[in-house]
């Protein structure tokens, strides 16, 4: 038990940061740091490879029951360990989850506002490759 609950603790801590990344995500968006985007995301992906690696250990250890059915199998003080942990276990998921569902709709909203912007100086038949009619500059042609 003693080693579930260890591994259980290192997976909650896992989820902490996870967290603190996409909030630091959704600050990086809202100041359109784009460097910064990249390097979180890249982070977050490096953490939930390690995250299911740990799903992989807990399940091998838990020997794939769920927590509330070992909860409910075993006694005293490890049950209300197993149930506290399920709990923080959940509330880190939901608030991740609400936070990766707040950085995705910013990142629509800024995908969105980008193409508009480009659909602003950009002719409306012209399309990536294609060559203008000689003799007439587009406004990029005029601003360089």
């Amino acid at each position: 038990m003693e080693e579930l609950l260890a591994i259980l603790e290192n997976g909650k801590e896992m989820l902490e940061r996870l967290i603190q990344l996409a909030e630091e995500k959704r600050s990086a968006l809202v100041d359109n740091r784009r460097e910064d985007v990249a390097k979180l995301s890249q982070s977050e992906l490096e953490l939930t490879s390690a995250l299911q690696d740990w799903e992989q250990a807990r399940l091998q250890c838990a020997e794939r029951r769920t927590l509330a059915e070992l909860a409910l199998a075993a006694e005293g003080s490890s049950r209300q360990r197993l149930l506290k942990m399920r709990e923080e276990l959940i509330f880190l998921t939901q608030k991740l989850a609400n936070l990766n569902q707040q950085n995705a709709d910013l990142l629509k909203h800024a995908l969105a506002y980008t193409e508009y912007a480009l659909s602003l100086i950009q002719p409306d038949n012209q399309t990536y490759g294609q060559q203008q009619d000689q003799g007439k500059l587009s406004f990029l042609d005029r601003k360089v």
